[in-house]
């Protein structure tokens, strides 16, 4: 989770009372974030990935105002008369862009630095690392509106980047800044790169790369202009909300909405803050906490939180939270905000109805006695992600693609798929500690996951041991005689047949079999799968399917499920 950095002093001026760490501690944990560390007055709090609301000093201010000293939060948001438009020409490159003034603003070093750590926390996470959405803030006072939102070939673009005293070209900015150099990839094969201008054609800022050092934002700054841009509208538009709500914190918390013109001669004001309503049963929430909690409590509280809530009958509340939130999806989301407002230290615990005793699984007591044989056998266990990529799984083993459950939005290009084998985590695992002294005799016990269609969820967990080898020299014989003494020690007779696989080499990889079945496979791994891997010695491993292997060693060898 993001670790932010706040100073307690802040927090003091911008909530109006006096804080010790220890309250901050108690106040902020029901919200799921956590005092990380404390180094004289700055504080370093794991914020909750859920509410990127909080990632700066503001957002705490107001969960401190609102939760521990009632008192509610209130925007005023208008329509102004600022206009920005948008050419047709970012349609390809990148479409959506959302805009805010926020004036009247009282900056300091500290005020300056909590909205910077904001717009990077917020590019980071929700924004992943600015493909998905970036956020420009301008000195208002610098700027010369109407704006206009267009994109241009490279050679067209020419101004100072923030941080340099001379101008560049496109081309300069991404490959000797730094910001342009980290993100050029996001502008790579692009024929024209956005741009924001003002009416004087003063740049704004090249999105998603770098702003302008002309309309930089300082401590003497007292309008700002923020824009965020992006590829997708909904993420534009909540960090638009976000950033305006946080910035105005430091101001009177009134934000001017900008009219953004659209190429389709269509125009829309933003941020835009029609959120989604809920239909929430009182019953529903009072079945969920276990308590008798009155209506009226629930209203009042969710109001002063900054929700809107409309009584629509007798026992149902329309519930729409406030617009910078991304956290509410279900009603559940509801039921947990009221139980924060009604304080869980105020929760009585209830004995349960009826009386069990807890056991492990028949699949966890297999894993923990193949543990207990591989690391008598001299293995050292290893733990790793569930979560990977394609290039691990398929391109760098020379496995041929097939199905396999996939993140729908991943957060990092490293995750974006479950595995469905282990013995290609373990070959990364070995690329990685190719230092470490030789010989290398790892193991995981772990899920793998299988696209199926016959269940619920489209897809099954298998319980997986592989182990691996690497040394100097290395025989097929190696990595079968732990695989043996391991079969043995399940009282189980394994049998081995011929097998050509594209990441074994040919003539010495087997099946594993057991009572004629299919249960694994084990065999020393083809050069050129070392070489993708950057492994510069022989491997050589076995995997086992031991949800497979579970009823035979239930029939074989039951004792280990006794007594568990």
């Amino acid at each position: 989770m993001p670790i932010i950095e706040v100073n307690l002093g802040d927090l003091e001026r911008l909530t109006g009372t006096t804080l010790t760490v220890d309250k901050l501690q108690e106040i902020i944990f029901s919200t799921k974030c956590e005092i990380d560390s404390v180094s004289e007055d700055t504080i370093f709090i794991e914020v909750s990935a859920d509410r990127p609301d909080l990632f700066s000093a503001e957002g705490i201010a107001r969960l401190i105002r609102t939760l521990h000293l009632g008192k509610s939060s209130i925007y005023k948001i208008k329509d102004g008369e600022t206009t920005l438009t948008v050419d047709s020409s970012v349609k390809d490159v990148r479409p959506f862009i959302a805009c805010a003034i926020v004036r009247d603003l009282s900056l300091d070093e500290e005020s300056f630095k909590q909205i910077m750590q904001l717009q990077e926390k917020l590019h980071i996470t929700y924004c992943r690392n600015r493909s998905k959405a970036s956020i420009g803030v301008y000195d208002m006072d610098t700027l010369t509106p109407p704006f206009k939102y267009v994109a241009l070939s490279p050679d067209q673009i020419s101004f100072k980047p923030l941080g340099y005293s001379t101008e560049m070209t496109a081309e300069e900015i991404l490959q000797t800044t730094e910001k342009g150099m980290e993100y050029a990839h996001l502008l790579e094969d692009k024929p024209r790169y956005p741009l924001l201008l003002d009416s004087r054609n003063i740049v704004l800022s090249m999105p998603p790369i770098i702003n302008s050092e002309d309309t930089k934002v300082t401590v003497d700054t007292t309008d700002v202009f923020i824009d965020v841009t992006g590829i997708h509208w909904k993420t534009v538009n909540k960090m638009l909300s976000i950033m305006a709500v946080n910035i105005s914190e430091r101001g009177k918390g009134e934000i001017e909405r900008v009219k953004i013109i659209l190429p389709e001669n269509k125009s829309i004001y933003t941020p835009v803050t029609n959120e989604k309503a809920f239909k929430i049963s009182i019953d529903y929430i009072r079945k969920m906490l276990g308590i008798d909690i009155d209506e009226k409590f629930v209203e009042e509280k969710l109001r002063a939180h900054g929700f809107t809530v409309k009584s629509i009958s007798e026992n149902e509340l329309l519930i729409t939270p406030p617009f910078y939130r991304v956290d509410f999806l279900h009603p559940i989301d509801f039921v947990e905000e009221v139980a924060i407002i009604y304080g869980y230290n105020n929760l009585s615990p209830i004995p349960p109805k009826v009386f069990t005793f807890g056991s492990l699984t028949d699949e966890t007591v297999l894993s923990e006695k193949v543990k207990d044989i591989m690391i008598g056998l001299g293995f050292q266990e290893i733990c790793s992600f569930t979560f990977t990529n394609r290039d691990i799984l398929f391109k760098k083993t020379l496995r041929l693609e097939e199905e396999v459950v996939e993140v729908e939005k991943p957060i990092s290009l490293e995750y974006t798929v479950l595995r469905d084998r282990l013995f290609p985590i373990l070959l990364d695992f070995v690329s990685k500690n190719a230092h470490a002294e030789l010989p290398q005799k790892i193991f995981e016990v772990g899920d793998v996951v299988k696209v199926d269609l016959k269940y619920e969820t489209k897809a099954k967990n298998f319980r997986h041991i592989c182990a691996m080898i690497t040394d100097d020299t290395l025989s097929f014989e190696a990595i079968q005689a732990p695989l043996f003494a391991l079969m043995k020690a399940l009282n189980l007779k394994v049998s081995l047949r011929p097998l050509t696989k594209p990441y074994f080499i040919e003539g010495r990889a087997a099946e594993v079999l057991v009572d004629k079945e299919h249960v694994g496979e084990t065999g020393e791994v083809n050069p050129e799968v070392l070489l993708n891997f950057g492994i510069r010695t022989p491997v050589a491993f076995f995997e086992v399917n031991l949800t497979t292997l579970l009823p035979k060693v239930k029939k074989k060898f039951p004792y280990i499920f006794y007594g568990r």
